[in-house]
């Protein structure tokens, strides 16, 4: 049992008394909306975990609480309390681990990595929940907790007659952004940024000549200046989707623009902090900045115009989709000289709304340009694959296509500083057939990070992460992008909505001059690099692939070492923790400790009773027999109740594993481990041993230990775990033959009722090994047939860092397994029959008062079976003399 499980209940009753239901937390924040609410939590940096509090909308049966990509339910690690009515007076809660790949149903994840705490309902009828879960728990379902700011979403909803969880609706869901680890408002604070808000910006701020003005808020110019740039009114067709308008404005020349943050703005200045909800039709905004004036891009400046397929060569400044307020980090400031400026709205209307005299744009929150700066500018670039090589083919089965290609370390080498650059916000950029997508950071031949790796796309919420990292020279950059093939129609590369891209933005400081872009030659996954280019210039002239100049620096993915082997030792060491399957521990010490205590208790009580009897036996091997059938009589009895208990959690038809509750398989691996030395034991102790009990106890030895380090190699602990369990059964329930067994080596094999004994232990043994046989051959199939899903842990779960065992899988295991339980089924036949025979034979005696035969008396055709398939003794009496010398009494029977 972990400390902490001790430890905490002590915390509770401390701090609930003290602060109410719940125990105290180090932080909390407000979050809009109606999903849930009081959200609060704890990172315990010594444990790596998550300890969450948050409770749900007013008469509602789950609550729920995802870390998201995106900042919408596509791409959510999902954290979901239910409340089930078990028709007790006080409903009971579950907690789930779920992930959110698409605007569906969301699904449990394979690993379970969620615990509940505590859950209670108040009189409102909303559920107040306190869950924990790993910072990083190092599974692909699930997002890590990282020290910079994410999205959270949260929504409240009711549960179906199956207490599955219905859709939750417009009205009952929230969505922030946090930092979990840095209380950056008490770090950073809010310098140069007042947050104070004047109605008077609402107007747009672009005069009649096309200048933008600048507002202050605040008094003194001591504040942040707000600037909209918005479109001129405009009225879009509702029958098409896909829309493009832009407007060409100029900055003043008198000072230029230091810009700390930017957010959407539409209508009569209207933003998501203050209405709290934002135009599903707005896709995106960009700003491109451009050299000349308005005649040589032949757009009349403060003029709405469709910009499709008519956009001046300008490289980007800044972009924005769908997303709350997105702010640098406090030292940088992003720098917008004084010149010529295109603002592009992309409008996305698959709603079909109205939009009349639209005036969708940009506010820019800049510092206050009557005072010095004290920050470091910083610009944005992309990261492109070159349109001409995109070719996604149609695909009728629609499976998933991946493409990459390579920034090389020739490019990053001849553009960079010495020192390189700092990287502080990343955004993936692709359309409709986006999947998912992964940059990864390649150094001196090493894979060392990712620095994007969704588990989803969301082209209508494109939000950047803002993990820090250095682009040095020399260091390469390799880009993925999966896609979607539609089913009759081949996707090309292109800048329209239908068409495709794979591009990352980054945001870094300094600027680098002639760093604007990057471009690489797209390639199948499968297929070598092509090459790349880092240019200045503009960002939406789509050059051609020919003009790549720089060879790729690895030719395959093969030829550098991946995250894979890098970071491997930290994740392996973290699922072994939470799996409980470290390879130095076999088993649970606690576990082996309370186990051999009852079994050592347990048989010398026996064996101590019966002393005299054994040792007073004649023959050595009787009384090595007798030794072991105690012990094995001890054991099965012992670790029963254990195996069924656990039996019963382990076969329910869940479609995941549960790491949090690990703790359910230590009794069954524990007896697994203590089979398997108890079967060594005898074949080593025993004397003149059958060779068919030698056959039984090695394939059983190699069943059980395949078992083992299948799920310790595997990862696949829950099916390795139940067919350990089903195969201990069959060893655990044998207690009728071994107390028959043991009494007839006690001298009551003639009594009237010891061969009615001997056929209820025979029919109970066939009985029982029929059934789990049985049992265990299906769930082989289940197993051949991938429906259990814990094969994918390794193959999924941690497909992100672990390389799965070539010589171990599931259909390694179910071959070898179904082969050895052929073998198995054979011994067991054999021990049926030979149960019956003897069962049989010492019946004939009771019949004949008690007479045991004669060694030279012609033997029954019972006793004819049972001499030519088992080595037999002469019975012992009851006190325990046997002379070892006949051949007619089975007594080394063990299975």
């Amino acid at each position: 049992m972990k400390f902490q499980t001790i430890l905490f209940p002590l915390l509770w009753f401390a701090t609930a008394n003290a602060y109410g239901s719940f125990p105290a937390m180090e932080r909390s924040i407000e979050i809009d909306g109606n999903g849930c609410s009081d959200i609060k939590w704890t990172v315990d940096k010594e444990a790596m975990t998550l300890r969450i509090a948050f409770k749900s909308a007013i008469d509602t049966e789950w609550v729920g609480l995802g870390i998201s990509e995106f900042g919408t339910m596509k791409g959510t690690d999902i954290m979901l309390v239910k409340m089930i009515d078990n028709g007790a007076d006080e409903p009971s809660f579950v907690a789930e681990d779920l992930i959110s790949t698409d605007f569906v149903k969301p699904r449990k994840d394979i690993l379970q990595n969620v615990e509940l705490i505590h859950a209670e309902l108040d009189e409102d009828g909303r559920i107040h929940a306190l869950v924990e879960r790993p910072l990083d728990s190092c599974d692909y379902d699930d997002i890590a907790v990282e020290p910079f700011q994410q999205s959270i979403i949260c929504a409240s909803g009711y549960l179906d007659d199956n207490n599955e969880i219905l859709y939750h609706g417009p009205a009952v869901r929230s969505a922030t952004t946090v930092n979990f680890m840095i209380d950056e408002d008490l770090f950073y604070g809010t310098i140069g940024f007042s947050n104070h808000s004047n109605e008077e910006i609402g107007k747009t701020l672009l005069d009649e000549q096309g200048i933008v003005t600048l507002w202050e808020t605040g008094s003194g110019g001591q504040d942040h200046v707000a600037i909209d740039v918005q479109l001129p009114k405009i009225t879009l067709p509702q029958d098409k989707v896909t829309s493009f308008a832009c407007v060409a404005f100029r900055l003043p020349p008198e000072i230029p623009v230091r810009v700390i943050a930017a957010e959407t703005v539409w209508g009569d200045g209207k933003i998501h902090a203050n209405t709290g909800e934002r135009p599903s039709y707005i896709h995106h905004q960009t700003l491109y900045q451009c050299e000349g004036d308005a005649d040589h891009h032949s757009v009349v400046e403060g003029q709405a115009f469709d910009c499709e397929f008519k956009m001046p060569d300008c490289p980007m400044a800044l972009g924005i989709a769908r997303s709350p307020r997105i702010k640098g980090p406090p030292g940088l400031h992003l720098t917008l000289e004084p010149g010529f400026y295109v603002l592009q709205v992309h409008y996305e209307n698959a709603a079909r709304a109205t939009i009349v005299d639209d005036r969708a744009g940009l506010r820019l929150w800049a510092e206050p340009p009557a005072l010095p700066t004290w920050t470091n500018p910083s610009r944005f670039v992309t990261l492109e694959a070159y349109l001409d090589t995109i070719h996604v083919p149609a695909d009728q089965n629609q499976e998933e296509i991946e493409v990459h290609y390579q920034i090389s370390g020739e490019a990053s080498r001849a553009v960079l500083p010495p020192d390189g650059v700092q990287v502080f916000m990343n955004l993936l950029h692709m359309h409709d057939r986006g999947v998912c997508g992964h940059l990864q950071l390649i150094r001196d031949g090493v894979h060392v990070q990712d620095i994007i790796n969704t588990i989803s796309f969301d082209k209508n919420s494109q939000q950047p992460n803002f993990r820090m990292w250095k682009y040095l020279p020399g260091d390469t950059l390799v880009m993925t992008c999966v896609y979607k093939p539609q089913k009759d129609v081949d996707t090309y590369g292109g800048k329209a909505a239908s068409a495709e891209m794979c591009n990352a933005l980054l945001g870094m400081t300094p600027p680098v001059p002639g760093f604007v872009r990057a471009l690489g030659v797209v390639t199948p996954a499968d297929q070598p690099f092509g090459k790349s280019q880092i240019a200045g210039g503009n960002s939406f002239a789509y050059d051609r692939s020919e003009t790549a100049t720089h060879a790729p620096t690895y030719k395959e993915t093969k030829d550098f070492k991946h995250l894979v082997d890098h970071h491997m030792k930290f994740c392996e060491l973290a699922a072994r923790d939470a799996l409980l399957t470290p390879p130095i521990r076999i088993t649970d010490p606690g576990v082996n400790i309370a186990l051999f205590q009852i079994l050592v208790l347990a048989f010398i009580a026996i064996v101590s009773s019966q002393w005299k009897a054994i040792k007073n036996m004649a023959c050595e091997r009787t009384k090595r027999n007798t030794v072991c059938y105690v012990l094995e009589l001890v054991y099965s009895t012992v670790v029963l109740p254990f195996l069924l208990a656990d039996y019963m959690t382990l076969i329910t038809n869940e479609q995941s594993v549960d790491t949090v509750d690990a703790e359910l398989y230590i009794p069954t691996r524990t007896i697994g481990v203590g089979l398997i030395f108890l079967y060594l034991a005898e074949l080593f102790y025993k004397q003149g041993i059958r060779s068919d009990l030698i056959l039984h106890h090695v394939v059983a030895i190699l069943m059980a230990m395949l078992c083992y380090v299948a799920g310790i190699e595997t990862f696949s602990v829950k099916v390795a775990t139940k067919l350990g369990a089903t195969l201990c059964l069959m060893a655990g329930t044998e207690q009728p033959m071994y107390f028959a067994l043991l009494l007839k080596n006690l001298g009551y094999a003639t009594d009237w009722w010891w061969p009615k004994l001997c056929y209820f232990a025979a029919i109970f043994n066939a009985i029982t090994k029929a059934a789990l046989i049985t049992l265990f051959a299906y769930m082989l199939a289940v197993s051949y047939r991938g429906i259990d899903v814990s094969w994918e842990i390794g193959t999924w779960s941690f497909s992100s860092w672990m390389q799965a065992p070539s010589w171990i899988n599931a259909n390694v295991v179910t071959a070898i397994l179904s082969v050895l339980l052929v073998l198995l089924t054979l011994a067991q036949v054999f021990l049926g029959r030979v149960l019956f025979a003897l069962a049989s034979k010492y019946s004939h005696m009771v019949q004949g008062k008690g007479k045991v035969p004669s060694t030279t008396c012609t033997p029954s055709e019972a006793e004819e079976t049972a001499s030519s398939e088992i080595e037999i003794e002469e019975p012992t009496n009851k006190h325990g003399s046997s002379s070892c010398e006949s051949d007619l009494w089975p007594d080394d029977i063990s299975v």
